[in-house]
């Protein structure tokens, strides 16, 4: 599967001639935000028709509040929506809470690590005009590395690493129990980086 993550990284990198302080400070506000998306085309054999291809397009902002110079606390939505022709369904709509420390290696470069809660309820593809399903819901934690770089006064970009630890549980349907899934390390390095800008209010 080819895909592809468009940050909104909109002249981040050009922010330098700026004075340099969009450093997290104690009191200091920010919004995020990432925008992605993913296109999709399953194998087949030679000389097969082509099937028709999924896409989905992600939105994830979220706003942020420094306790002190290196510890945030924040919260986060997510909005995903797939698909594909004659196809009906497949919304995502979630919300979360985040917790990050940030550790400085330079002036204007950090490591971070952060811990988050999330809720998500998803309503599963469906052919049209066909009923629709019962939406899938999902509550997770999950812990993750990153790095973030400030080169100007307002803007700056993160990275944010693949889960190291992550512990989510998922109900299909009202009909089914619960499911519970644990990863832990390097299993968990399947996923995209994720790529976020962000944008200090004060």
């Amino acid at each position: 599967m080819k895909k592809l993550i468009v940050a909104l990284a909109l002249g981040a990198l050009a922010m330098s001639s700026y004075a340099q302080d969009a450093k997290p400070g104690a009191g200091k506000m920010f919004l995020a935000g990432s925008l992605g998306y993913s296109r999709s085309t399953p194998e087949v054999n030679k000389d097969a028709t082509d099937p028709d291809a999924a896409s989905t397009i992600t939105f994830s902002p979220s706003f942020g509040y420094f306790i002190n110079d290196g510890f945030a606390l924040g919260a986060r939505l997510a909005i995903a929506k797939d698909m594909m022709k004659d196809m009906e369904g497949g919304l995502t709509l979630g919300f979360g809470a985040f917790a990050r420390m940030y550790t400085p290696l330079s002036d204007n470069f950090y490591m971070f690590g952060e811990g988050a809660l999330g809720y998500s309820s998803k309503t599963p593809q469906y052919g049209k005009g066909g009923t629709e399903p019962d939406a899938a819901t999902t509550f997770g934690f999950g812990v993750a590395p990153g790095f973030a770089y400030f080169p100007g006064k307002k803007f700056g970009i993160e990275f944010t690493l693949p889960s190291l630890l992550g512990i989510q549980t998922t109900k299909s349907s009202k009909d089914n129990n619960s499911g519970v899934n644990f990863q832990l390390g390097v299993s968990t390095f399947a996923q995209p980086v994720s790529f976020t800008v962000i944008y200090f209010l004060n």
